[in-house]
């Protein structure tokens, strides 16, 4: 079995200037990744707020000796609202009420509030 050398990525599910962010991440600007690069690039990117699953698929090109990669993303939603809070038969209830929008292209940032 060849070194696994990655020297192509595809995305599936992601917009052109989230496959720029994705591809930043990933390090794939810089040339073939070999295994330890993908594996870290490749956990940066699963362990993004944006990002809910990654489903890869590798297949080896044996013309260029290496192989190419397709990442099918699932992005997470852009809005997400919060609903809780705890009710007693005591005098003391708590309610709560959250927020959460994503905001996902060529950076990945969310903005937050909850209020009790």
């Amino acid at each position: 079995m060849p070194d696994f050398r990655v020297s192509e990525v595809t995305f599936h599910g992601l917009t052109r200037k989230q496959d720029v962010f994705a591809d930043k991440v990933l390090g794939i600007r810089r040339g073939p990744l070999d295994g330890e690069s993908l594996k870290s690039g490749y956990f940066r990117l699963a362990a993004d707020n944006n990002i809910s699953n990654l489903y890869p698929m590798a297949t080896y090109r044996p013309d260029r000796g290496d192989y190419d990669l397709a990442l099918a993303v699932k992005r997470q939603k852009d809005l997400e609202v919060r609903f809780g809070g705890m009710f007693s038969s005591r005098p003391v209830n708590t309610g709560m009420v959250g927020l959460q929008y994503n905001f996902f292209g060529r950076a990945s940032h969310q903005v937050e509030a909850t209020s009790y």
